[in-house]
């Protein structure tokens, strides 16, 4: 009898342990299936259930170069694995076009926890495809589609003259008193404000909110972003330092939408706002009511306070960007001068109805442009159903960058990409089609990586071309850009050192060693009058 209980109780613990080993084989192979690249486009292989976790550039790395050495190992559409989650990399002009140009299933933005709980779901950069999505890019085409741009070029030259002045002084802090030029021209354009309500805070508060936003949404920059119910676990355990960065963010980012709508309205009712968007969508608003017109204003309000964003930190870059270019390559900053004297003339500054008379100085802006990009990895789209390319997989939900940085300095479409070469682009000098890297700078597809776009053609790129236009011209005809000198006499080196990380900028020495505005260019006694400016 023993005996025989022994037997039956053997056989029912191999029948447990057999179950047991079946529903555990079972699991292993979901997992394996969820985890797998099977189908995928080529990339490293990974370790097992992880994947590519330690393959994702940290925050202060060159991601852009990172990847770029990926495509050249595996191709020019890379896929990484972070646990479930799939990151497409395209590196090439040809892959970003294909997908985010002619397919519609990648106009989403990849959902993040972080842009919901730094209270930015507002920008129309990060906003869902979906109904107020399109309200709200809607509402930003009215002011920003190529034939609409040209009211605000009375601003945009007026805020070039206003930095005139103030780079006449020579100011110690460059990058900042051109940053201060940008908010001033954005916040005139966007809100109205009177000139008196526009102070350097909200320079630190344009660089705060475009660094959370630019957290926020670096694909697996936290966990949170893989596992999405870390957002709940409390703050004070260990490893939740993210959740404060969170809130830290959130600030800049609720003073920009809120404070901004309010100011810019009481300045309205007082009578001391400037015509601009907000003035003339707040005046189309009126013959509206209910539920049509609360969803046209929230439209309006997250319209313009996107504009506000992202036209400040961008167009900043390129032209400090442009300062150290002029610093570098002195044959360059010369020939766009001796344009300048030819078309324009002693007597008078640069209007944008020069523009197509000036081409050496168009020709400048486009490779500013593509020698240094401002979002070397662009802003992530969103796969939104299963999708096919060349025999690839690419997954539902998938993550999807585009190597701008490694696509800008092709040697085959743009030969030496090292080298400052505006000539590249003129007809005249150039016996083949170049790519416009205005095409490919500021984002593909329905997505912008600079001003919320509608239409393949970014509308943001016409009004952020016109401010560069009217800036460089003005900053050339009046001034020299010429090297610090040391303690010896010699001319301070400056190379093209860019700052690592998802928002890259030229490094421009901060307190203008390096760089010394001499206006000793024969235009300048001319111009200086012309604004007002008492006679150096």
């Amino acid at each position: 009898m023993r005996t025989m209980m022994t037997l039956d109780s053997l056989s029912s613990a191999r029948l447990t342990f057999g179950v047991v080993a079946a529903v555990l084989a079972l699991i292993a192979f979901l997992i394996s299936r969820k985890y797998s690249r099977r189908g995928l486009p080529p990339g490293p292989p990974g370790l097992p259930l992880i994947g590519n976790l330690y393959d994702i550039p940290g925050p202060d790395a060159y991601g852009h170069v990172f990847y770029a050495d990926l495509a050249a190992k595996y191709g020019d559409v890379v896929a990484l694995r972070v646990f479930s989650k799939t990151l497409i990399i395209l590196g090439s002009a040809t892959a970003a076009i294909d997908l985010l140009e002619k397919r519609s299933v990648y106009a989403d933005r990849p959902g993040s926890p972080l842009v919901e709980m730094t209270g930015s779901t507002w920008s129309l950069v990060f906003k869902r495809y979906g109904a107020q999505w399109r309200d709200t890019r809607r509402v930003v085409w009215q002011h920003f589609h190529p034939k609409a741009v040209g009211a605000f070029h009375p601003i945009q030259r007026r805020e070039a003259q206003e930095l005139l002045r103030r780079l006449l002084k020579v100011p110690r802090d460059l990058e900042g008193t051109i940053k201060m030029s940008m908010v001033a021209t954005v916040l005139a354009v966007a809100q109205g404000l009177p000139e008196g309500d526009i102070t350097h805070q909200w320079v630190d508060l344009m660089m705060d909110a475009a660094m959370g936003f630019i957290e926020s949404s670096r694909p697996f920059g936290y966990f949170v972003q893989v596992f999405p119910w870390l957002r709940y676990i409390p703050a004070w355990i260990p490893g939740m330092r993210w959740k404060q960065d969170a809130l830290e963010w959130r600030r800049p980012t609720e003073i920009i939408h809120e404070k901004l709508f309010r100011m810019a309205q009481a300045a309205m009712k007082r009578g001391e706002a400037r015509p601009s968007m907000l003035s003339q969508l707040l005046d189309d608003l009126t013959s509206l009511s209910g539920p049509d017109a609360e969803r046209e204003g929230n439209a309006i309000k997250d319209a313009t306070a996107s504009v506000v964003v992202a036209g400040v930190d961008t167009t900043s870059a390129a032209l400090i960007t442009f300062f150290r270019a002029m610093l570098m390559y002195p044959e360059v900053r010369k020939r766009a001068q001796a344009e300048l004297d030819l078309v324009i003339g002693p007597g008078r500054l640069p209007t944008h109805e020069d523009r197509d008379s000036l081409p050496y100085i168009n020709a400048m802006i486009k490779e500013i442009l593509r020698w240094h990009t401002v979002l070397p990895l662009g802003i992530a789209h969103r796969c939104m159903e299963e999708d096919q390319y060349r025999g690839w997989r690419i997954p539902k939900g998938a993550i999807v960058l585009t190597n701008v940085w490694s696509i800008l300095r092709d040697p085959v479409a743009y030969p030496d990409p090292d080298v400052f070469r505006p000539e590249r682009f003129l007809d005249d000098e150039t016996s083949t089609e170049v790519l416009d890297p205005g095409s490919i700078a500021f984002g593909f597809g329905r997505r912008s990586v600079c001003f919320p776009c509608v239409t393949p053609v970014c509308p943001g790129r016409h009004f952020a071309e016109d401010t560069l236009f009217i800036y460089i011209a003005s900053i050339l005809h009046a001034y020299d850009i010429l090297p610090a000198h040391d303690a010896h006499g010699q001319p301070i080196s400056v190379d093209a050192q860019a700052t690592p990380g998802f928002l890259s900028y030229a490094s421009i020495p901060v307190n203008i060693s390096g760089v010394a505005l001499n206006p000793s260019h024969e235009q300048v006694h001319q111009t200086i009058p012309v604004l007002g400016m008492p006679e150096i």
